[in-house]
């Protein structure tokens, strides 16, 4: 195998085409390439502005020459190349001779081995071989892991691998992996679904539009959805979990480690499994399921219902009318902390003589301050002012003393 001993000099090469669908994702072609080389290949804005350009014509009719490849040089580097798929052969494996062309783009030259993707004979070659992968690190040097990956309004499929990797995944339904290093990856603006794994490494990913699925894996990450319904997956590590602002729902979950996960404008879900974890929620109806460990539950605006789950936990109701579930009876300490414009909140699972109702920010400093009537459910409630009331579910008002609360203290 040989190559012509010119290069594109260049970090980023671009490429576009005006050439109708081939039955492919263009990118497919340059992504055979971009992980063995160091430039990596980006889709150009527009076809005039791109370093390749490929477009189909007519080169010498049905049965002959699959597709060519003109370089434009100066002295020794490569300034632009033009790909031409021949329009007479509409049903032959264009991705392999796209592949082949992209090669003389960019700077190699026949190979009289079959099993090389420079053979001169379409073979349906779609790999680069040991010796394809030499001549081609000879012109450019191994890759250093640091991709930039651009996609289309295709399903766009790409692996980073190691190191740094920045993808966008353009309009289409795509599926992007990280995988090693510090991953930042878009899904983008489609409507359309994608499916994005940040792998190793501390990643931040961002949904974008579309109902996505996020897979943080280990590492210490930051997912957001964006619009549209997504779940998210922290993973291992500690990781920063946010829904979209918009209002369809989300399904957040921490899983390992100590996370952090905030609700979006949607009736959101926040599951925090294992860790000590911190959920908020916002303006939507939410719920928060701490999980185990000694979790932190934020209840905000709308009418939530807060899961302590297994665990010494601090759940706060917010402002709205939420449900309180104050865990398992674990024989762990909980507390609810009651807020100013505190809403008709319903506590249930209250374990006298373990979990305690904070009203310090209600203004109470003694047992004696508090109004505390038996419903005739045979609930115990709790009259917080300003209209506001805190139910304490099968609770009897005798079974209530001075050691349920926290009080203000007043400081000198």
């Amino acid at each position: 195998m040989a190559n012509y001993g010119t290069t594109f000099d260049q970090a980023i090469i671009t490429f576009a085409s005006v050439a109708p669908d081939y039955g492919f994702n263009l990118a497919e072609a340059f992504a055979i390439w971009d992980p063995w080389m160091e430039p990596d290949f980006v889709r150009a804005a527009n076809f005039m502005s791109a370093d390749i350009q490929i477009d189909q014509g007519p080169i010498d009719g049905y049965g002959g020459t699959l597709g060519n490849c003109v370089t434009y040089m100066s002295g020794t580097t490569i300034t632009s190349a033009e790909i031409t798929i021949d329009e007479a052969d509409p049903d032959q494996d264009h991705l392999s001779v796209l592949a082949h062309e992209i090669g003389h783009a960019i700077g190699l030259d026949h190979d009289d081995d079959p099993t090389s993707i420079m053979y001169p004979y379409s073979m349906g070659v779609i790999t680069l071989n040991a010796a394809n992968i030499t001549e081609l690190q000879s012109l450019y040097g191994p890759d250093s892991g640091d991709n930039y990956l651009v996609g289309s309004a295709e399903a766009d499929n790409f692996s980073g691998g190691g190191g740094a990797d920045t993808m966008f995944g353009g309009t289409g339904a795509d599926n992007l992996r990280g995988a090693d290093g510090a991953d930042l990856i878009f899904g983008g603006k489609g409507n359309f679904g994608d499916y994005l794994d940040a792998g190793n490494g501390n990643d931040t990913v961002y949904g974008g539009d579309g109902v996505d699925t996020i897979h943080g894996g280990s590492g210490n990450d930051a997912l957001g959805g964006g619009g549209g319904t997504d779940r998210i997956y922290g993973g291992d590590g500690a990781d920063l979990l946010f829904g979209g602002g918009d209002t369809a729902a989300d399904d957040l979950n921490g899983e390992v480690g100590n996370d952090a996960l905030y609700a979006g404008a949607g009736n959101d879900t926040l599951n925090g499994g294992t860790g000590n974890d911190e959920l908020g929620g916002a303006s939507g109806n939410d719920v928060l399921q701490g999980g185990d460990g000694n979790d932190t539950l934020y209840g905000a605006a709308g009418n939530d219902t807060l899961y302590g789950g297994n665990g010494a936990d601090l759940l706060f109701g917010g402002t709205g009318d939420d449900q309180i579930y104050l865990g398992t009876s674990d024989g762990a300490a909980d507390i609810y902390a009651s807020v100013a414009d505190n809403g008709d909140d319903t506590i249930f699972g209250f374990e006298n003589g373990i979990d305690r109702i904070d009203v310090s920010d209600n203004g109470f400093g003694s047992f004696s301050e508090l109004a505390i009537a038996q419903d005739g459910a045979g609930n115990a409630t709790l009259d917080l002012g300003g209209g506001d009331v805190l139910t304490l579910n099968n609770i009897a008002v005798s079974a209530l003393d001075e050691s349920d609360f926290i009080f203000l203290t007043l400081t000198s």
